[in-house]
Order: C-alpha cells, then structure tokens, then sequence
C-alpha cells in the first residue's frame, strides 16, 4: 500500500487497465475517460453511475474531474508549463 492505496490498483490506473480495478473504481475511471475525451459513452456511464451510486456520487466524482484539470491549465496559463518530464516512482 502507498498512503493507503493499494499498489494494484495505482499499477491498474498508471497501466490504464480498468478492468483490473474493482468496479466502483472502474466505473470512476471509465466516466473520467469518456469525459475528458469527450467519448459518445458518457451519457450512458453518467446515467449508470447515478444509479448505482446516487446523485451525491456523482457530482463528487464530476467535481473530482474538474478538479484535476486545474492545475495544469493554470500552469500553462501563467507560463509555468515550459517543459514535461515522466516521473519515475516505485509502486
């Protein structure tokens, strides 16, 4: 575990293998792909996921997304994001 995550599902996420994720997460990981790829699918995963986890659920998770994109575009904004590099990490 990593801060209290397990290490299989970070390798799941990093490896974009969802079906490797138990489904709560997977159900999450593919409604944030759909979104921010803007995917024909994302009616249908918002509709599943607001059965299968309500409303509360589903602005958390559409409020998570928004979130982590943020920081990257205030980066680029403010002339910050000059360069990329992969980070390297032990899981």
């Amino acid at each position: 575990m990593l801060r209290g995550v397990d290490s299989a599902i970070l390798r799941a996420v990093i490896d974009r293998k969802p079906d490797r994720l138990p489904e709560p997460a997977a159900d999450a990981y593919r409604f944030a792909e759909a979104v921010v790829t803007h995917s024909s699918e994302t009616d249908r995963l918002r509709d599943l996921l607001r059965e299968r986890y309500g409303e509360a659920a589903l602005v958390e998770l559409a409020l998570a997304i928004a979130v982590s994109r943020v920081f990257p575009v205030t980066k680029r904004a403010l002339g910050y994001a000059t360069r990329c590099a992969n980070i390297q990490f032990d899981i």
